[in-house]
């Protein structure tokens, strides 16, 4: 497609408003840019799912979206089991969730694409320790755990 050519297009994420997934299979059929889902998937068993059924093979997984670190995991395995790929993406959640999702990140072969941008919109940061941002860097902590100081709010 010409398209893609003159633009370097990785992906079309979430193309479909939730609801409509019974008309992703076609969409994955006739588009020549491959389909990322994101706001379609919550849990491993709708990634499961979607693969299976449209050949769907990008998933955006964002921990709020998911619940938990254990069931990021579960997505991360289904898309690897697929042969698919993955985006660990955010929601707006502060330093503290990005440092999470960016340890997974980091120990995650199916992640391919990284979109980690919610500390960059906060003005003042409650949590100074940690995760550091460096630009457009997202630079994890040389401490152990999160590398955040235990403290109260008193002190903050």
């Amino acid at each position: 497609m010409a398209l893609t050519k003159e633009l370097p297009i990785d992906f079309i994420e979430q193309p479909l408003k939730v609801g409509f997934e019974h008309q992703l299979k076609a969409l994955v059929v006739k588009s020549k840019i491959p389909i990322m889902l994101d706001e379609s998937v919550f849990n491993h068993h709708q990634a499961f799912q979607y693969m299976h059924e449209t050949a769907v093979r990008l998933i955006n997984v964002k921990l709020e979206k998911a619940g938990s670190i254990t069931e990021a995991q579960k997505i991360f395995q289904t898309v690897n089991d697929f042969n698919g790929q993955a985006m660990i993406g955010c929601m707006i959640e502060s330093k503290i969730g990005i440092a999470f999702a960016v340890a997974l990140a980091n120990t995650n072969k199916t992640v391919k694409y990284v979109d980690l941008d919610a500390p960059f919109m906060f003005n003042y940061d409650l949590v100074p320790d940690g995760l550091r941002l460096d630009q457009t860097q997202l630079i994890p902590s040389n401490q152990s755990g999160l590398g955040i100081a235990q403290r109260s709010f008193d002190d903050i």
